[in-house]
């Protein structure tokens, strides 16, 4: 589990921030936006250093070089300026033909993704500069990220796929493809070996590189913005925005696929970036907010790999009576089980626990053959306050009947019902289920991401003050 604290928030009067990068000490972040200024900020105060002015375009993208020593910024119009960071003024201003996107630097090297069909690599110190197009993507380049060595680069495109290229032979090495919409980040584990990648299908894929097939499919409930791996290839940090509602900031755990931690988002969301030492996360949503991230030390039982999918969790509230926390379980509960589907069984005032039985609709986006399964999970909800703390168990996810849709001679016929029964931690469905692996794990996905949302909203729900701290 982690907790972010909101340090700071920086913003820019009547305009909004659409990028930020922190640079490579950490100690001071670089944002842009609709303003056309690239704006320099102390990190740890949250002062504003410096405006450097130049821009006739909403700035799209910011970038420090490797040593600090320059910034570089591109805006909505093509244009590309760099800038002495601490002197302020222009070394270098580069026209392309096309919007910028993002950029991502390795040494002198600067790889620029456009609304354009071609991947533009720049190389500073040359004179005149000089300008490499890598042509492959049969849409506009969205999302561009160097490996560490600087040898291989990797971009995202609204044509769904992912490509690498051989910089020393400006050729496509590989292409990646899984996404069903537009490709809007990409990011590289720090060995190399594993690739993350958001996209406009709400879902992000990790990818294994050796094999070029996907480890994990993790499910958003909004268009995943930005992707960055943390710790290593061990978490990874997911950024939603765009969206009507509801858009959160995910860590999830690499190896297991399963969600560590999320903090509600503003839908504005356009960046997130980590400082080098990976304890503080800048977010750009109209103004920057900087957040630190604290890993909780976790006390749970590594869970049975084939034993029942669960979520549990003792959240501690200081100073809160049992007494208090009681009504606002059952509030929480009242609010949340409000289909004819939901049930709240027990409530026990004596030992403080509740108990309830709810579903979650879900519905893959994956056919068998000609058919198409959707339906319902039912799962149990407990909740036992304590003084100072309260626990949460959301477990027995269990599917039990879904009928195929089949659509034959032009109307849909029902087969009958098919059964995976109670989930678990296994990924694959239990023995003598024929039907595709995918919807195993897509249900999973639900179950998870609908745990974190009721935890996050139970939280939300417990820290309010009780309304009548009597009723016990």
């Amino acid at each position: 589990m982690y907790s972010l604290n909101k340090l700071t928030t920086v913003s820019v009067r009547n305009t909004k921030l659409i990028c930020v990068k922190f640079s490579p000490d950490g100690s001071q972040f670089v944002t842009g936006g609709e303003d056309k200024l690239v704006t320099l900020w102390d990190t740890a105060s949250g002062q504003q250093i410096k405006n450097f002015k130049g821009h006739k375009d909403d700035v799209q993208s910011v970038i420090f070089s490797k040593d600090g020593k320059m910034i570089i910024s591109g805006d909505r119009g093509g244009n590309i300026i760099v800038w002495d960071s601490q002197k302020g003024n222009k070394l270098q201003e580069i026209k392309l033909s096309d919007d910028i996107n993002q950029m991502s630097i390795n040494g002198n090297h600067l790889a620029v993704a456009v609304n354009s069909k071609k991947i533009n690599v720049i190389d500073l110190m040359s004179q005149p500069t000089k300008i490499t197009g890598l042509e492959g993507h049969k849409n506009d380049i969205k999302a561009v990220t160097f490996t560490r060595d600087g040898s291989l680069l990797v971009t995202g495109s609204d044509d769904k796929s992912i490509m690498l290229w051989d910089l020393s032979k400006g050729k496509m090495t590989k292409e990646l493809k899984g996404h069903a919409d537009d490709i809007l980040s990409v990011a590289l584990s720090s060995n190399g070996k594993l690739l993350a990648s958001g996209s406009d299908d709400k879902r992000v894929l990790i990818w294994d590189l050796e094999t070029s097939a996907i480890k994990k499919t993790l499910l958003h409930s909004n268009k995943v913005v930005r992707v960055a791996f943390i710790e290593g290839d061990k978490t990874l940090l997911s950024a939603e925005g765009n969206g009507d509602k509801k858009c959160r900031i995910r860590f999830w755990d690499v190896e297991s696929g399963s969600s560590i931690f999320s903090e509600r988002g503003d839908c504005s969301l356009t960046d997130i970036d980590l400082n080098p030492d990976e304890n503080l996360i800048a977010v750009a949503a109209k103004n920057v907010s900087i957040y630190k991230r604290i890993p909780a030390v976790s006390q749970e039982i590594e869970p049975d790999p084939n034993g029942p999918l669960e979520f549990t969790e003792v959240v501690q509230v200081p100073n809160a009576k049992a007494t208090e926390l009681f009504p606002l379980a059952h509030e929480w509960f009242v609010n949340t089980f409000v289909s004819a589907n939901n049930v709240l069984q027990m409530i026990d005032k004596e030992n403080g626990i509740l108990i309830g039985k709810g579903s979650i609709s879900y519905e893959p986006n994956t056919f068998m053959s000609s058919s198409l399964l959707r339906g319902w999970i039912q799962f149990t909800a407990k909740v036992i306050v304590k003084d100072g703390r309260y626990k949460f168990v959301f477990t027995d996810f269990r599917h039990s009947g879904s009928p195929a849709v089949f659509t034959g001679l032009g109307r849909p016929i029902l087969s009958n019902a098919i059964i995976y029964g109670l989930l678990t931690n296994s990924e694959s469905p239990p023995d003598g289920i024929l039907y595709r692996k995918s919807v195993w794990e897509h249900m999973k996905e639900v179950a998870s991401i609908s745990a974190n949302e009721m935890a996050d909203s139970l939280r939300t729900q417990m820290n309010k003050p009780s309304k009548n701290k009597t009723d016990w």
